[in-house]
């Protein structure tokens, strides 16, 4: 039977113009991540097809598949295909169900919130070429060819840490000393799987090896996403909570095997989840605030019923894991979970917690949660985030938390900042050390009421630049950790979902609080601590310049959320405007005028050339060294690797800026600069930098790697954006 070809549908905005046809997109970004049948069937062509089209394309049809893609790197899937295939596409291709797909949108981090808007009728399909479609296919193929012959030697890597992390760990021949009571340093997996990862007992968020790893540099606790109705039976939906028996299994073996190295585990709870209103049909009671646009309501906590079940709850799982450590809230903000999670008192739908306080009902589900807790295992600790509190409200909400609960705040809200623009800082921030005031007045009130303080910091990375395990500022980290030390803080959570790398960063904070290493030169005691004699002074000098050149850096969260921090040098060119704007750490587009944010983009632009210069001058004084331990290597990966992301930034709004005045017919921007050799000028750095970024990665596979969102630039979006930038040097030139 003859095969039907279906027409493509695309959004025009996005065409990915350096293809010749919108599937040849996403055969080149898959290639090597899943099989020509899985893409046969996703396309609807034959097997044969693909391997032609890759083969046309220069692409090797027998490439080996690395099945870590769709295990460990499927949103890097998502991200790649979502303008151009349909959603039962994605489903067809990554092999899960629609219902799968809305869940992993849903739970892994708010990855619905990390895409873009995605055009209704977005689907793509093979077809056969036609004669001017083949012959751009061929030259695509020459293209690429002298593109790997720039690039040499440098092999794919991708998820090889990942691999090295499931080899046997050291036998253990002394015991560690146990968590518990100890002041807590607890940190997320740097590579766990966030949506659901105790299902599958094969992909352990915590395998010895970085155990062992987090045990040598101080860290005692780990965290991970913790959702009530999938770890112990749901009263009001069972068919929601199937599994909860096998989760529970490998939360035991994970607490078990996690305490060998004196590491407790603590869960994350957002609780309780919002539910469909199918939910509601059969337990109408227990109806809270509703969301009709979304077919969804709250579960109300002011009801019994609720409150018995995140009691409960919490009593069941952690009598069933004997040695669970312990959880961490959030209550507002985050999921729609409370009635009051999204709300306040003038604008909540619920008949009874409108009749309520924020404050009464945020500190009463830590309560529920904490006393099923306490109830079970009498060393479990409860830790209460201050995070989305109404500012002015939060001792209200002190007070009426249960003795024992920790309260904890992000170090470094509300402070201000001013490069050029006055900004207040809300999290995520290493370039400006904390705490802040905020913070500080917090943790005053929680003493006051006879609470212990927890602070929430990024000492690793953060969203300023998450594609490195860490960033190699030393001084600002010390200036951190002190800071905290003389602020009396005993407990710190050392990362959200990134920055959880093990690293000489955590071993400086691990040595500051412990008394290992004296206040005022911490920093350099550390390094001849840990690095080796030959490049210890290389490494001192070299992070002083990374960090005074860091502090220059325009923080505010649109410039880390929007601007193309995270996706580095994969963000490509674009020679007329898109009309998008970026979406939170995923794909920046064209959009400066968001990612600039309070900073006016002259401004912005400059303030990222001060951070950019000196960390060049840093590198080339590394590049001098000669020591090729392991320590020192990583060290200069991780700086390159900083740096590979920075240059996108400055490359892409020096080009963007420049543009947007060329298409506004100007001929010069800033004054004096020459708009077509800026956008050429930026085009020929980016290339150097995007080939950088691909040695880089080449010889570390984590750079490019967070565990939120997979890798956020893989080699072939690499170079696919050398592509970008060739076929872009062209389109200027006609």
């Amino acid at each position: 039977m003859a095969h039907v070809y279906k027409e493509t549908v695309v959004d025009p905005k996005i065409l990915n113009a350096w293809f010749p046809t919108e599937y040849q997109a996403v055969l080149f970004r898959t290639w090597g991540m899943y099989s020509a049948e899985k893409l046969a069937e996703v396309l609807e062509a034959t097997p044969e097809d693909i391997r032609a089209s890759w083969e046309l394309m220069g692409l090797d049809p027998d490439r080996k598949i690395d099945p870590e893609w769709r295990r460990r790197g499927y949103i890097t899937t998502v991200r790649d295909t979502w303008h151009i295939l349909s959603k039962p596409q994605q489903c067809t291709l990554l092999g899960i169900s629609a219902e799968e797909y809305e869940i992993m949108l849903r739970e892994d981090d708010f990855l619905d919130h990390k895409l873009s808007y995605k055009a209704e009728g977005t689907q793509c399909y093979w077809r056969p070429l036609t004669e001017e479609e083949t012959a751009k296919t061929r030259e695509l193929a020459k293209l690429l060819k002298d593109i790997e012959e720039k690039i040499g030697d440098a092999p794919d890597t991708a998820f090889d840490f990942a691999r090295n992390y499931y080899k046997p760990a050291s036998p253990i021949t002394t015991p560690y000393p146990t968590f518990i009571g100890k002041d807590m340093k607890f940190i997320y997996s740097y590579f766990a799987l966030y949506g659901d990862p105790l299902i599958d007992e094969t992909l352990d968020p915590f395998p010895d090896k970085l155990l062992e790893e987090y045990a040598k540099y101080g860290v005692n606790g780990v965290w991970m996403q913790g959702v009530l109705y999938q770890l112990v039976h749901y009263p009001f939906a069972p068919e929601m909570s199937a599994g909860w028996e096998i989760r529970q299994k490998n939360l035991k073996k994970l607490v078990d095997r996690a305490a060998k190295y004196g590491i407790g585990i603590y869960l994350y709870f957002n609780e309780p989840r919002w539910m469909p209103m199918s939910v509601f049909e059969k337990h109408p009671e227990i109806q809270g605030r509703t969301v009709e646009d979304k077919g969804m309501a709250c579960l109300c906590t002011s009801t019994p019923e609720v409150q018995e079940y995140l009691e409960n709850g919490a009593y069941q799982l952690f009598k069933a894991v004997e040695g669970l450590a312990g959880f961490f809230t959030i209550t507002r903000s985050e999921n729609p979970t409370n009635c009051y999670s999204h709300t306040n008192e003038d604008n909540c739908n619920c008949p009874r917690c409108s009749q309520r306080s924020v404050p009464e009902v945020l500190a009463e589900v830590n309560n529920f949660l904490y006393r099923g807790a306490k109830r079970a295992n009498p060393d479990a600790r409860g830790i209460a985030w201050v995070w989305g509190w109404p500012d002015n409200r939060v001792e209200k909400v002190i007070e009426l938390l249960d003795d024992g609960i920790i309260f904890q705040s992000t170090s470094e809200t509300l402070i201000e900042v001013h490069k050029g623009a006055p900004v207040k800082i809300a999290d995520y921030s290493m370039s400006n050390p904390g705490p802040g005031e905020w913070a500080k007045n917090n943790w005053r009130l929680a003493k006051k009421h006879n609470h212990e303080c927890c602070a929430k910091v990024q000492f690793n990375n953060t969203w300023e630049c998450s594609g490195v395990p860490y960033i190699p500022v030393f001084d600002l980290v010390a200036e951190h950790a002190v800071n905290l030390k003389n602020e009396g803080i005993r407990h710190m959570m050392l990362s959200w979902t990134l920055g959880g790398a093990p690293s000489p960063s955590l071993s400086l904070v691990s040595g500051i609080f412990d008394g290992k290493y004296k206040l005022d030169t911490c920093v350099d005691e550390m390094i001849d601590d840990v690095f080796p004699v030959g490049c210890a002074e290389t490494v001192k000098k070299a992070q002083r310049m990374m960090s005074d050149a860091f502090r220059q850096f325009p923080f505010s969260c649109a410039v880390v959320y929007a601007s193309p921090l995270t996706s580095g040098p994969r963000s490509v060119f674009y020679t007329e405007k898109t009309g998008r704007r970026g979406a939170m750490v995923g794909i920046s587009f064209d959009s400066v005028d968001a990612w600039t944010a309070e900073y006016a983009e002259d401004v912005f632009e400059r303030q990222m050339t001060l951070v950019v210069e000196p960390w060049r001058e840093a590198i080339k004084l590394l590049d001098a060294c000669d020591d090729k331990s392991e320590l020192f290597e990583e060290f200069k990966s991780c700086a390159k690797g900083t740096l590979v992301h920075f240059e996108s930034v400055l490359h892409l709004t020096r080009f963007v800026r420049a543009r947007n005045a060329m298409l506004d017919g100007e001929k010069v921007i800033d004054g004096n600069r020459d708009v077509k050799q800026v956008m050429m000028q930026a085009l020929d750095e980016e290339e150097a930098n995007t080939i950088n970024a691909i040695r880089a990665q080449s010889k570390d596979s984590r750079i490019g790697f967070e565990a939120s969102n997979h890798y956020n630039f893989s080699r072939q979006n690499l170079v696919e954006k050398l592509v970008n930038i060739d076929y872009t040097r062209r389109k200027l030139n006609k």
